[in-house]
């Protein structure tokens, strides 16, 4: 598909430009020099960048190699136009990742020789954007903000209800998963009435991965005893509510391979944390993590050109697609996947589990013991997914997972690399029956491995952000004490401090050097055992409570004037009620929400750690 994505100024030129693009067949995306331009190159996936440069060039090109430096997106073509500017600079420009930089005025014809190789090497069809039977007054009213919420999920689950039937199978599946006295016999007899299940299961219960040089499976029965209940189970569950929405996303900025495989990760880890918690039918949170967000397919499916407007509010402005969906529809697409699910009368426990995902830590809501493991399961799962950078659905947002949800979970002390191994041989399984293509983990802050220190002042807990610097492969080197960092000389390319609600202003003032600690210490260990250490494999361990894990700057340089001597950017971690905003005014420190989308922690990331020859 030929897409560019074009990064400018509204004005005449761009409108200009934009006839001309139209005129070539082109699917032009438009936005500002900002962060929503790198989460639309990750979102969008264009095969080239066009970005307008003005007079002030010198500070926004820099920029750019948030986007040339991101292996995932590198290969993406960079133009860009602007003023007249020096030699030297345009030499610069092209070491930042630019390709070629025109300059005004603009001649399209030089431009489009430029482009015109990208698209033709990518001139298949764009998604099918037409609504099956929506009219204009349909969609009026589904975006009319004086509509009750419930009288447009009234509309579209009557809708859906009506094109679409849930699979009798997959309820004859949840059946027999729920009946402790059904087994093998039971679901062997449940497939074979579907010549279609029947045929996949066979064929793949003789593939490399299960074959037998003895004999060949022949019956449903012999292949469950070969791949496994459990597992045969879930692949028929999987199988069945895959076949359910086929064919291509009908909107761009949607990937249905990478909505699935994501889909399917959430589904394998849902179900390892719910046989952690001693759940008795660990297949249902498979099931539920299959569906957590079968209501974005259902938008993409039947109502696209809201779910369109959805996604580009939702990476405008680094939103959660729930809130970007809520803004243009007034509903979301849970609340979607509830009046669906009830209409085809699915297990309570399966549609609250679901539709709560949300609030997987929240008490209050979740007063059913059997339901909170589930959503718990599940909210942890998606988490952890995007953790790991397992799929893609419409957003990366993520937040920390504390303690309480972890010990629910069986998981105090967070996840090891073992963990997401494990994951990963999981996924390998299921791939092989639902026809879905490896997707290897690709480093977005590239090929070198790095040295991140971590200063973690939360007692406990699950982050996303230390997670996925390792998932990556950098090197996470834990930080007991402020000294650490400059002893031995290490070469550390970031430091990150890790803090909550709870972290004193003290403790934050003291990392900064602006509060000496001479016989007044502060702990950093919150509720830690004496001695414990921090996991290099596990950004969730406590911080120990003794004396030897403190700060202490006694009779030094303040810690801050030593890092910034060093070069060494510190990165802080912090919740919304707690947001050390004196870190804004203080040279060397960042802040980053705990609670946002990872891309644009990435992005980040990369700054930070970018090469610094790279300035003019």
């Amino acid at each position: 598909m030929s897409k560019l994505l074009h990064i400018c100024n509204t004005g005449k030129e761009s409108d200009v430009l934009g006839l001309a693009f139209k005129q070539k067949g082109l699917t032009v995306q438009y936005t500002g020099l900002s962060r929503a331009a790198y989460l639309k190159c990750l979102q969008y996936k264009p095969n080239a960048l066009l970005v307008e440069f003005s007079k002030n060039y010198r500070v926004e090109a820099p920029w750019i190699q948030v986007i040339t430096k991101n292996r995932k997106i590198s290969k993406i073509t960079v133009l860009a136009y602007g003023p007249t500017v020096p030699a030297q600079d345009v030499s610069w420009l092209q070491k930042l990742g630019i390709k070629n930089y025109q300059s005004r005025p603009l001649k399209f014809s030089a431009l489009w020789s430029e482009l015109s190789p990208l698209f033709e090497k990518n001139s298949t069809s764009p998604p099918v954007t037409k609504a099956t039977d929506l009219n204009a007054d349909d969609y009026a009213f589904l975006e009319d903000p004086k509509k009750m919420g419930g009288e447009k999920l009234d509309f579209m689950a009557e809708r859906v209800g009506r094109l679409l039937a849930f699979p009798f199978t997959v309820m004859k599946i949840i059946t027999i998963a729920n009946d402790e006295s059904s087994g093998a016999p039971e679901l062997a007899k449940v497939i074979s009435s579907d010549s279609a299940l029947t045929t996949t299961v066979l064929k793949v219960s003789n593939s490399v991965l299960f074959a037998s040089r003895d004999r060949r499976i022949r019956d449903i029965k012999e292949a469950i005893v070969r791949i496994g209940f459990n597992e045969t189970k879930n692949i028929a569950l999987g199988l069945k509510v895959m076949s359910l929405i086929q064919g291509e996303a009908r909107i761009e900025g949607f990937d249905r391979m990478d909505y699935w495989l994501h889909s399917l990760a959430v589904a394998v880890i849902a179900e390892k944390l719910a046989k952690r918690a001693g759940y008795s039918n660990p297949s249902e949170a498979f099931i539920c993590g299959l569906l957590h967000d079968f209501g974005v397919l259902l938008l993409d499916e039947f109502f696209n050109l809201l779910f369109e407007k959805s996604m580009k509010v939702t990476t405008d402005r680094s939103l959660k697609i729930l809130a970007g969906e809520f803004e243009v529809i007034g509903i979301n697409h849970l609340e979607l996947a509830e009046a669906v699910f009830t209409r085809w009368n699915l297990p309570k426990e399966i549609i609250y589990a679901v539709c709560q995902q949300e609030k997987f830590d929240d008490e209050q809501v979740l007063t059913d013991p059997k339901i909170a493991v589930l959503a718990t399961s599940v909210g942890m799962a998606k988490i952890l997914a995007k953790s790991a950078s397992i799929g893609q659905s419409c957003d990366s947002y993520v937040r920390s997972i504390h303690s309480a949800s972890l010990k629910l979970v069986k998981s105090p002390a967070g996840f090891s690399a073992d963990f997401f191994k494990e994951v990963q041989q999981g996924m390998d399984l299921y791939r092989q029956f639902f026809g879905l293509d490896a997707a290897p983990a690709i480093s977005a802050i590239g090929s070198e491995v790095k040295q991140i220190a971590v200063l973690n002042l939360v007692s406990q807990s699950f982050e996303p952000q230390i997670c996925i610097l390792q998932q990556l492969g950098h090197k996470i080197v834990p930080i007991l004490k402020i000294e650490s960092l400059f002893e031995n000389e290490k070469k550390f390319s970031l430091i990150l401090v890790n803090t909550d609600k709870n972290t004193p202003t003290q403790l934050i003032g003291q990392i900064l050097g602006k509060h000496e600690s001479k016989s007044e210490q502060v702990d950093m260990g919150g509720e830690a055992k004496t001695g414990e250490t921090v996991s290099d494999t596990n950004p969730s361990r406590k911080m120990p409570s003794d004396e030897k894990s403190r700060p202490d700057t006694k009779g030094e340089a303040p810690p801050s004037l030593k890092m910034r001597s060093m070069g060494i950017p510190c990165l802080v971690l912090v919740e919304e009620s707690n947001p050390f905003l004196e870190l804004d005014s203080t040279p060397g420190f960042f802040r980053a929400p705990k609670e946002g989308d990872l891309r644009t922690y990435e992005a980040t990331v990369i700054e930070l750690m970018g090469n610094s020859s790279n300035q003019l």
